[in-house]
């Protein structure tokens, strides 16, 4: 008789546990030789030390080969317990890559068919399953929901920040304002938030696109039951996404937050419940791939992960740097190389191009320009088409990606030059509120550093892999060069971005032309020619990088937001105040009132349900300290807007807060390039704003910080004032100024003389026509500033600011100062006068009336 029990042991012996012996033994192609340095250090360490542990992070450089250190885990872990093993990638078109590569290396793998049915090679742990997020983290998986889930022996999360954004909008539930329930729960909702900003409500209503209102937690806890029901009403008659997300947080809709914008409404969970992703919750071992430039401290909110495992993952210390971007501000050479210019040289189509061009914009109303001049945009239907014909060698015309910055790999010639077009801006509107309400908060200056430095990798996918970036738009030079956001980018992209300037600066110093285009050219050329001298150049630079590990602050906070979340959760309110009161004690830098005003909101938002009346003098507290959060639901006073320090001291303030002039002139440039007509509103106002305080007035926005009032308000001098509406975002060539906006300016003339009783005020309507619409009347008071008037005073400012290059600031005095405001007409005469501001024109050719 045949003993098959003897078999079975020795086939168990005969499998390999040990990922190194593993590769080695694979039927693999001809091509593919022994592992690198660096994978066999990380699986060697991973085996012999870290293999136990439930969450392992593995950082390697781009293109070092992660996605094979995934596959021998797997099946190192496939052959010890034979438990279903899964390789998620950040989407559909990676799979299909990964897919490729397993084939390659010779691992049996499977995928989720037509049928849409798991594998049951998976299910045995005969195979590793490949597939992406959007099929692992929905509200249907087929890997089953909670406690119903397969239960996983292993699970890779392949370029695991790009599905943490999988994840977050899994739990988002989205409704567009054409859905029935769009309508039904704006209509709950919009009499309540009337107090949080008439004027935007307006807006909204009026299907103005950029205007989002978040919703006090106050109302949200007395709503949420109404809205709960319309849910779970029209939880059929919507979109697919509709109901996949309101499957996984339909018990969770009282600690869910909200936000309306005039295109939707979102629904999001503060803290994702990621326990209902059971298969990925409990699985035995969860390995998540990082590059080294990011910064994986969201993976504590985003994933569930501790402090202590993204404070330890593995790498390879022996590198520290790998690949060559030569990173470069057009700009910095020449104003002319500004956005413009440089699309009108690098989008026209070229039948000689031997390498890809690819621009990524922040939006796709910035491909725009982009497609006029010849370049071609992709979209999500024919994304995998258009990268697939660029990688076949068809480079004659540039390709445009909007607003995706990961995801996409365009190694060697499909990418030589790379142009990053604009600050990224968020798609979400959590993270558009956030942006809008924390203006100096760290999370938020990670976040945007973190796109642009994922975008910086789309085109170097490997150690010999090259690329030429230009980063074009002031906002993004202003990011760039800003220590704000610098110390967020890894020591390699700093590094880089520093070569850059410095080689632009060669450039600018060696050119035998004053064509500003041509030493680009030149500069680019030395990367693309593989020029000895630049590549030596380089590799010492970056070969000289000193990593220093610093204290994680963000990390801590992080946690401890996890933890008051929780607590909350799990009803224990005070201890969920207490964790935050602790964030600001231990973590909030003296002076940081805006970040400090966020806690405080989160401290009455934990504490509502058991004391409305604290919590609401919590929400006092925190809008005094930062007048852009939410207004409270009573006993706010209103504060009045006056001199507190000397004008010449608040400009000498204003530009030594920057490093240098360079620097202090990116900042002017980023200001003063969105106090624009067609500029976003809530930029424009920003940004108008700011100039008044560079300028050394007081200014700041009633309407959003008190939800009521005009837009700006500039006090010049103590009672003195100018009071703005702005209208800078409608259409330029508009003849009229309709009844519908006097009205908005006659409201806040009203708002100012009860407030500013006996004060002198200059309203003044930012629209470029001052001819009034026949049925429209307006205060006599209103004067106009036109587009023309407008760009007077940005030219006037430059020139002031620019006086400083030849001044040291320390010794110029007061009368210095107020001798170059006077002759470049900024006093406070002028500026109050009629040099930039004209007369109303009545169509009616009657007198204006009080």
């Amino acid at each position: 008789m045949i003993d098959f029990n003897k078999r079975i042991n020795k086939l168990k012996e005969e499998k390999q546990s040990n990922p190194l012996e593993i590769y080695e033994n694979l039927d693999r192609s001809s091509d593919k030789g022994p592992l690198r340095p660096a994978q066999k250090s990380i699986l060697q360490e991973w085996f012999t030390h870290r293999s136990y542990e439930k969450d392992t992070i593995i950082k390697l450089h781009t293109g070092r080969g992660k996605t094979l250190i995934g596959f021998l885990i797997l099946q190192s872990k496939l052959n010890q317990n034979s438990k279903p093993c899964l390789y998620v990638c950040p989407n559909k078109f990676l799979a299909e890559q990964t897919c490729l590569q397993a084939k390659q290396f010779g691992i049996k793998y499977c995928t989720i068919g037509e049928d849409k049915n798991l594998p049951q090679e998976f299910l045995d742990g005969e195979s590793i399953l490949i597939s992406h997020a959007q099929k692992m983290f929905n509200g249907f998986t087929k890997f089953g929901l909670g406690t119903r889930a397969v239960k996983l022996g292993a699970i890779i999360l392949d370029d695991s920040h790009s599905c943490i954004d999988t994840i977050e909008d899994s739990f988002t539930i989205t409704l567009k304002s054409n859905q029935e329930t769009y309508k039904e729960i704006f209509k709950i909702l919009e009499h309540p938030l009337e107090d949080q900003g008439f004027a935007r409500l307006q807006e909204i209503r009026g299907g103005n696109g950029d205007d989002i209102l978040g919703v006090p937690y106050w109302i949200w806890h007395e709503k949420y039951h109404q809205i709960t029901e319309i849910l779970a009403k029209n939880k059929n008659n919507e979109d697919e996404d509709y109901k996949f997300a309101w499957n996984l947080i339909k018990d969770q809709i009282e600690n869910c937050h909200c936000i309306l914008s005039a295109s939707k409404i979102e629904i999001r969970p503060y803290l994702n419940p990621i326990e209902n992703y059971g298969s990925f919750h409990t699985a035995d071992t969860r390995i998540f791939m990082s590059a080294t430039t990011n910064n994986d401290s969201f993976f504590i909110k985003g994933l569930g992960l501790s402090a202590e495992t993204v404070c330890n993952p593995l790498l390879y210390s022996k590198e520290v740097w790998s690949g060559e971007k030569m990173i470069l501000l057009p700009y910095n050479i020449d104003n002319y190389l500004s956005r413009n210019g440089i699309v009108k040289h690098f989008a026209s189509p070229d039948t000689q191009r031997k390498y890809g061009i690819v621009i990524l914009t922040s939006s796709f109303k910035k491909s725009k320009l982009w497609e006029e001049h010849g370049a071609i945009s992709l979209e999500s239907s024919t994304i995998s088409e258009k990268i697939k014909d660029l990688r076949s060698g068809n480079y004659e015309r540039a390709l445009i990606i909007a607003n995706r910055y990961d995801g996409i790999d365009l190694p060697d010639n499909s990418c030589r030059i790379l142009i990053i077009d604009s600050k990224p801006h968020f798609d979400n509107l959590f993270d558009r509120y956030q942006e809008e309400v924390r203006k100096e908060s760290d999370m938020i200056d990670i976040k945007i550093a973190q796109k642009i430095e994922q975008g910086f990798g789309r085109g170097v996918r490997g150690e010999k892999d090259y690329c030429v970036i230009l980063l074009t738009g002031k906002d993004m030079h202003q990011i760039i060069l800003d220590p704000r956001y610098r110390k967020f980018f890894s020591k390699q992209t700093q590094e880089q971005v520093k070569i850059g300037k410095d080689v632009t600066r060669f450039a600018t110093e060696d050119a035998d032309s004053k064509d500003s285009l041509k030493t680009l050219k030149d500069v680019i050329n030395t990367c693309l020619s593989r020029d000895d001298g630049w590549k030596e150049y380089y590799k010492q630079r970056m070969d000289d990088i000193e990593h220093i590990k610093k204290e994680n602050k963000i990390l801590s906070i992080l946690e401890k937001e996890k933890f008051a979340e929780e607590a909350y959760r799990n009803l224990e309110y005070d201890k969920a105040k207490d964790i935050t009161q602790k964030i600001i004690d231990d973590y909030i830098e003296p002076g940081n009132d805006t970040e400090k005003g966020w806690y405080i909101q989160e401290m009455g938002r934990f504490i509502h349900l058991i004391s409305p009346e604290n919590a609401n003098k919590f929400q006092i507290e925190a809008h005094k300290k930062n007048k852009n959060l939410f207004k409270p639901s009573s006993g706010m006073i209103v504060t009045k807007l006056t001199i507190r320090q000397d004008r010449i001291e608040k400009i000498k303030n204003w530009i030594g807060k920057h490093g240098g002039f360079s620097e202090m002139q990116i900042t002017l440039e980023g200001i003063l390039s969105n106090l624009s007509f067609g500029v976003k509103a809530d930029l424009f106002e920003q940004a108008l704003e700011e100039t008044g305080k560079l300028l050394g007035f007081e200014s700041e926005r009633p309407e959003k910080y008190w939800k009521i009032g005009p837009d700006n308000l500039w006090c010049i001098s103590n009672g003195k004032y100018i009071l703005f509406e702005c209208k800078n975002d409608v259409s330029e060539n508009r003849k009229e100024i309709y009844k519908k906006e006097t009205g908005q300016m006659s409201n806040s003339c009203d708002w100012f003389d009860k407030k500013y009783h006996k004060c002198i005020v200059k309203p003044a309507m930012i629209i470029n026509t001052r001819k009034l619409a026949q049925d429209a009347s307006m205060d006599p008071r209103v004067e106009i500033l036109k587009k023309n008037n407008l760009r007077s005073l940005k030219n006037n400012i430059k020139g002031f600011f620019k006086e400083f290059a030849s001044y040291d600031l320390d010794a110029i005095s007061s009368e210095q100062i107020q001798s170059l405001l006077n002759s470049h007409k900024l006093t406070g005469e002028y500026i109050f006068g009629d040099v930039y501001f004209e007369k109303v024109i009545d169509a009616r050719d009657v007198k204006f009336f009080s």
